[in-house]
């Protein structure tokens, strides 16, 4: 990783316009103060505001206000006051620029990969390539956490290349594209809905496995923290309460097959020993394998 400093509005400019010409190269983090990257976003921890005019063919560029607003010019029309605790998106091909050159408490200029947010936007909506309308689009105090979150993870050399700091691109386009599409609430909701989906169909599928959180988290480029929080949200129940109750199904389904042992539908359903998969079976249940074999 190739660590750089970036003291002056113009080098922060140069950087900017290099990963961009280059389509974000193929190192995957660079950390420059005050410059965070991924391998599919880039953020800018910015204090000054650029009257230069600016037009990115290969990403959207979603600028998160601070305290201080600024008027941002793009295209030919009237200037938008970027205010605090709201985002204002630029699509690709857009010619835009602050509207004067001032210092600003910080506020932070995201960059996204156009074919990795039409990747996102597809899935929700079908669509790809949306152009997203230049005004303010409020934003919670989650999506302003990840995008901290994002910029502390690439700035640790330790954990640039890391799972978190991947599943940190899905997790802050997600909630940026919530946020830019209130107006439709139900078709992000669908998105959200298909990653539950895809994680309850894995589980059903693999439940003889051994299945970790951190698999599932892999699974959907989830973090395991946010992935417990959709699906819990989603089913009421976490991951693994959700396996642990399709393994005492399947064996309440395998308990009528006279043939099997006990020990054999314990290894089948996935449990790790006899003892484990008696008490579980119990506590879920009410009573022993054995005993609720009698009872069918």
């Amino acid at each position: 990783m190739k660590l750089m400093e970036l003291d002056s509005t113009g080098e922060r400019m140069a950087l900017l316009k290099r990963l961009l010409n280059n389509g974000f190269p193929d190192i995957e983090v660079v950390h420059a103060a005050p410059a965070f990257m991924s391998n599919q976003v880039l953020v800018f921890r910015a204090e000054a505001t650029i009257a230069i005019p600016t037009r990115l063919d290969e990403f959207y560029e979603i600028v998160l206000g601070g305290p201080d607003g600024f008027p941002v010019l793009v295209e030919s029309s009237e200037p938008v006051l970027l205010e605090n605790g709201c985002i204002l998106p630029i699509n690709p091909g857009q010619l835009h620029m602050a509207a004067d050159n001032r210092p600003v408490r910080e506020y932070l200029p995201m960059f996204v990969n156009r074919n990795f947010l039409s990747e996102l936007t597809y899935q929700a909506w079908g669509e790809e390539h949306i152009s997203f309308a230049n005004q303010n689009h409020p934003v919670s105090e989650g999506t302003r956490w990840l995008a901290h979150e994002f910029m502390e993870q690439a700035a640790d050399s330790n954990t640039s290349l890391s799972l978190r700091l991947k599943c940190l691109n899905y997790e802050l386009a997600f909630s940026l594209l919530r946020s830019l599409a209130p107006s439709d609430p139900d078709k992000f909701a669908s998105l959200e809905g298909k990653i539950v989906r895809k994680v309850e169909a894995y589980l059903r599928e693999s439940y003889p496995d051994q299945i970790s959180l951190e698999e599932l988290a892999n699974l959907v480029n989830y973090s395991p923290y946010h992935l417990i929080r959709l699906f819990k949200q989603t089913t009421g129940q976490t991951p693994m309460v959700y396996l642990l109750h399709v393994r005492i199904e399947q064996a309440i389904k395998l308990l009528r097959v006279n043939t099997l042992t006990i020990s054999e539908i314990c290894e089948l359903c996935g449990f790790g020993s006899l003892s484990h998969f008696s008490s579980t079976f119990k506590r879920v249940t009410g009573y022993s394998p054995s005993a609720y074999r009698k009872l069918l």
